[in-house]
């Protein structure tokens, strides 16, 4: 079964519930703590979705021309802490009603 197909199988209303958290109105009321936790909360889910056993760490940093970034190497998931803070990570959970 490809990747695709697995995703096409989550369950849509937990989906939702976690991607709901990611709209703007609610994301701009967040301190950047709790948006480090919704973040955490979703690579959580897609980790145990996507049966990952090594769940890469997050990390804020300072990128320049970038919004994130992965090392795989490192197993690490850099954002950027400008796109953090202006709503840019907004897209992160989609599901289709």
């Amino acid at each position: 079964m490809s990747l695709f197909e697995e995703l096409l199988k989550w369950d849509k209303d937990q989906c939702r519930v976690v991607g709901k958290k990611f709209e703007l109105g609610s994301w701009n009321k967040l301190s950047e703590k709790d948006r480090l936790g919704m973040i955490g909360e979703l690579i959580d889910l897609l980790c145990q979705r996507l049966k990952i056993k090594d769940k890469p760490k997050v990390i804020l940093t300072t990128l320049d021309n970038a919004f994130g970034a992965f090392s795989p190497s490192e197993n690490t998931i850099y954002i950027d802490r400008k796109t953090l803070s202006k709503g840019g990570i907004l897209t992160a959970c989609y599901c289709s009603t």
